[in-house]
């Protein structure tokens, strides 16, 4: 059985570094999704180790909106 994980990121690149090593296994798909007003630059040096992971066209996201 496999798990798909959503993930929709703005800042805090440490946070997600460690979700996403805590969901890190070869079951898991990932897909993550950083806001466009978000610097992608901090974002990119992040990936698992087993798990695919895919990356959505960056969104313009309205947070809390």
């Amino acid at each position: 059985m496999k798990h798909a994980y959503c993930i929709i990121a703005h800042n805090e690149p440490d946070l997600l570094r460690t979700l996403i090593k805590s969901i890190d296994d070869k079951r898991n798909d990932i897909f993550l999704l950083i806001d466009k007003k978000a610097d992608f630059s901090k974002f990119k040096d992040i990936r698992p180790q087993f798990s695919n992971m895919y990356f959505a066209e960056p969104v313009n996201i309205k947070w809390g909106g």
